[in-house]
C-alpha cells in the first residue's frame, strides 16, 4: 500500500509514542521533507485568486463598482454589500479575505485588466478570455453558504493541533504557535468543555486524518492542508514555502487553503465533531439594522420604527432592505405582497439586471424602495 506525503508528514505530527523506532521513522521522514526539494507532480495553477475575482465580477455583472469584490472578501458590514451578496448569490465568498489590502487587491485587478480579464476598472465586465478562463476554477466559496471566519478559525485549528500533537507525544513544554490571546482563551475554554484534553488529542486527529483521506481531495490539496500544521518537533510551513512545493503563488496558497477550511468545517458540522464548536458563524447584520428587526419583531410599522429611533425613514428602509436580504419577506408582506414580488421577480428576470434605474423605468407603479425591497427577498429566498 503506498503511503502518501501527507499522510506520512500528518503521522510525523500527531502519532502518539507507542513505537520509538516508527516515532523516530517519522520524525526523520518529517525533517528530510522540510530540507530537501519534493519530487511531487503539481499541476501548474497559479490563477486560482485571479479566477476568484473574474467570478465576482461576473456574478456582479458589470452593475457594480470595481472595489465591491474588495468589501465582499472584506466582509464589510454596510447595508450595501450585504446585500449584494444576496442579490449576486456570493454569500459564500463573504469575509474569506479580512487581511486582505488595498495595494494587494488592486495589484491584482491590474493585472486582470492587463491580461484581457476584465474590460476597465471603470466598468468592470468580465471579457471573453476572461470567461473561459472560469472553465476550470471550482471553489467550496461558490455553494452560497456564507462561510465561517477562515483567518479566525485557521488560528484556532493552528494551535489545537499543535497542542494535541504534543499531548499525544506526553511533552509539556514548547511554545505556543498562537500567541493571541482571544484564539488561546477560545482553545482552552473548548479543552475545558470536553472530557480530557487526551480525548481532545484524539479528536483533532482523528478529525483531520479522516479529513484529508477524502477520495474527492488531490495530493496537492492533502499536502497544501497538512503542510501548513505544527505539532510536536515539527513546524508548519510558511506561505512561502508552500508556494514554491506546490508551484503557485503565495495568495493563491492562501485562498486554496482557506477553500479546504470551509470544507473542513462544513465536514465538522456534517459529521458531528467536537471540533465543530469551534466554528463561528457570522452575525451578517449590522448592529443597527439588528436594532430595527427587534422592533419589526414587535409588530411596530416603518414609521413607529423611524419615530422610536428618532431616524429618517430612509435609513429605516435600508434597515428593511438588509433584514430581507437575511430573512426573507415574512416581515414584510404589507409593505410588499407575494404576488408584487413576482412581479418585480419577472421584470428583473427578463432585464436580467438588479440596475435600479432600469428597473423602476418597467416598473413605475412601484417606489425605488419596493423594488430593492423584493429584490432582496428573492436574494434571500434563493439562498
Amino acid at each position: 500500500m503506498q503511503v502518501s506525503l501527507s499522510t506520512i508528514v500528518y503521522l510525523a505530527i500527531m502519532v502518539s509514542p507507542f513505537s520509538r523506532k516508527s516515532t523516530s521513522t517519522f520524525h526523520f521522514k518529517a525533517h528530510y521533507l522540510a530540507f530537501q526539494p519534493l519530487n511531487v507532480q503539481i499541476p501548474r495553477c497559479s490563477m486560482f485568486f485571479q479566477q476568484l475575482l473574474v467570478y465576482l465580477f461576473y456574478q456582479l455583472n458589470g452593475e457594480r463598482s470595481a472595489m465591491a469584490p474588495y468589501y465582499i472578501l472584506k466582509g464589510k458590514k454596510s447595508g450595501q454589500t450585504l446585500q449584494d451578496i444576496h442579490y449576486y448569490k456570493v454569500q459564500g465568498f463573504f469575509g474569506i479575505g479580512v487581511d486582505l489590502t488595498k495595494d494587494m487587491y488592486q495589484q491584482e485587478l491590474d493585472s486582470l485588466v492587463k491580461a484581457g480579464w476584465i474590460t476597465s476598472l471603470d466598468s468592470p465586465n468580465v471579457t471573453e478570455v476572461g470567461y473561459k478562463n472560469l472553465e476550470d476554477f471550482n471553489s467550496h466559496f461558490q455553494t452560497g453558504v456564507l462561510g465561517p471566519d477562515c483567518v479566525h478559525f485557521e488560528k484556532k485549528l493552528q494551535l489545537l493541533v499543535q497542542i494535541s500533537s504534543n499531548v499525544l507525544h506526553e511533552n509539556r513544554r514548547y511554545i505556543p504557535i498562537i500567541a493571541e490571546e482571544p484564539i488561546q482563551r477560545d482553545i482552552k475554554q473548548f479543552i475545558a468543555s470536553q472530557a480530557s484534553i487526551q480525548q481532545v488529542a484524539e479528536d483533532t486527529k482523528q478529525a483531520v486524518l479522516d479529513f484529508i483521506h477524502q477520495t474527492t481531495f488531490t495530493e496537492k490539496q492533502r499536502n497544501l492542508f497538512v503542510f501548513r500544521l505544527s505539532g510536536f518537533e515539527v513546524t508548519g510551513w510558511t506561505w512561502s514555502q508552500l508556494a514554491d512545493m506546490l508551484v503557485l503563488r503565495k495568495l493563491d496558497c492562501q485562498y486554496l487553503f482557506r477553500d479546504l477550511l470551509v470544507q473542513f468545517m462544513t465536514y465538522l458540522e456534517k459529521t458531528h465533531s467536537p471540533l465543530s464548536q469551534l466554528v463561528d458563524r457570522p452575525l451578517v447584520l449590522t448592529e443597527t439594522a439588528g436594532v430595527t428587526k427587534r422592533y419589526l419583531q414587535n409588530q411596530l410599522s416603518l414609521e413607529q420604527i423611524a419615530a422610536a429611533r428618532r431616524l429618517k425613514t430612509s435609513t429605516i428602509e435600508d434597515h428593511f432592505v438588509e433584514i430581507a436580504s437575511i430573512e426573507g419577506g415574512h416581515f414584510f408582506t404589507e409593505l410588499l405582497s407575494p404576488e408584487q414580488c413576482d412581479r418585480i421577480f419577472d421584470v428583473q428576470k427578463q432585464l436580467q439586471t438588479h440596475k435600479l434605474k432600469e428597473l423602476r423605468e418597467e416598473l413605475p407603479e412601484f417606489s425605488y424602495f419596493q423594488i430593492r425591497l423584493a429584490l432582496a427577498i428573492g436574494g434571500a429566498s434563493n439562498d
